[in-house]
Order: C-alpha cells, then structure tokens, then sequence
C-alpha cells in the first residue's frame, strides 16, 4: 500500500513544474489553487479506500492519467517513505522555484 502524500506530492509538484516551465505562472494568481487541485486529482484513483461504496481504479494502466498513480504504484515508489520523501522534497523545490521566479518578475 502506497503512502499517499506520495501521490499528492507528484501531482502539486507536477501541476506547479508545468506552470514555470510554460510560463503560466505569470498569467495566473491561483498557483497554489492549482498544485491543490492537482495534487487531489493524483489521488483520485485511490478514494475507494477513503469513500467507501466507492470502486478503486489504481489497478489498472488507466490510472497514469492521474500524474502516473499506476506507476508510482507499480514501481512501489511510493510504498517507502524514501520515495514519498523525495517526491516532498521535489514539490518543496517547485514551490521555492516559484517563489523565486514570482520575485524577479518586476
């Protein structure tokens, strides 16, 4: 079983490198909104296990539309608090990306 803020944190960090490197972070105020969103969504295959009558769907290939869940599953990256920690540690770096980025646009 998968630590879930393993999940979370790919899809924030995810959604949040994106925003920098296409550089929509400057057309938008709702960052934060967005990396929230996108972490929740990372996590939609797994509700099943938090809303019961609710199926699972991390089974299955399908489920990499959701910031690869499948893989991270399939490859237990997320099973060890190494890699849950280390994908923290990239949405932290995201995160301190866009602050630094958003500090020299003026």
């Amino acid at each position: 079983m998968s630590l879930g803020i393993g999940h979370f944190a790919a899809g924030a960090a995810g959604a949040l490198i994106l925003l920098l490197v296409t550089g929509l972070h400057e057309k938008t105020a709702q960052d934060g909104a967005i990396a929230i969103a996108s972490g929740i969504w990372a996590m939609v295959p797994d509700m099943g296990l938090v809303i019961p009558g609710v199926g699972r769907t991390d089974g299955t290939p399908l489920a990499n539309l959701f910031w690869f869940h499948y893989w991270l599953d399939t490859h237990r990256f997320t099973d060890s608090t190494t890699g849950s920690a280390a994908l923290l540690g990239v949405l932290v770096l995201s995160v301190l990306w866009l602050v630094l980025s958003e500090g020299n646009e003026e």
